[in-house]
């Protein structure tokens, strides 16, 4: 199991919050979709708490405590009606880029940052994670922005 192997690392603290980005029109039957995001230290899973929106399905698991570790391994389970997913980043992640959000990027770069690359520079997308959200740092020459892959995608 991946939340064992997360355990085992020091994780602890395990935030649960809605993600109605991982709901797609093809999920028949799943009533709520779940992020769950680990942390080695409470500090940083209590913020995490308290920058989710009243009614997000928040909720702090800690791994020592009996009860909660048992609901997270049900989740871990994948339980029917249910899709659960974890903030993890795959270790080749870059290499999965796809080429839609490669030419999304450009559009974003062009359009929002107005930056004009020349013909022998290049851009390179750095993807992070900050309380379950997906971010992409773009750095360019002494300039850096930071800005959320979801504000990305949704650009047409």
């Amino acid at each position: 199991f991946v939340l064992d192997k997360l355990a085992a690392a020091g994780n602890q603290y395990f935030v649960r919050q809605s993600y109605p980005r991982g709901m797609t029109e093809r999920d028949k039957g799943i009533s709520h979709c779940f992020l769950i995001t680990h942390y080695t230290e409470a500090g940083n899973a209590q913020q995490h708490i308290s920058s989710l929106k009243t009614g997000s399905h928040a909720f702090l698991y800690e791994w020592n405590n009996q009860d909660h570790r048992g609901k997270l391994k049900i989740a871990a389970g994948q339980p029917e009606g249910y899709k659960i997913y974890s903030a993890l980043l795959h270790q080749d992640y870059k290499a999965m880029i796809t080429g839609v959000v490669k030419s999304k990027i450009r559009d974003y770069i062009r359009s929002q940052l107005q930056w004009r690359p020349g013909r022998n520079e290049e851009v390179v997308p750095h993807f992070t994670l900050q309380y379950g959200e997906l971010f992409v740092i773009l750095t360019w020459r002494s300039l850096e922005v930071r800005v959320r892959l979801s504000d990305i995608e949704k650009r047409q």
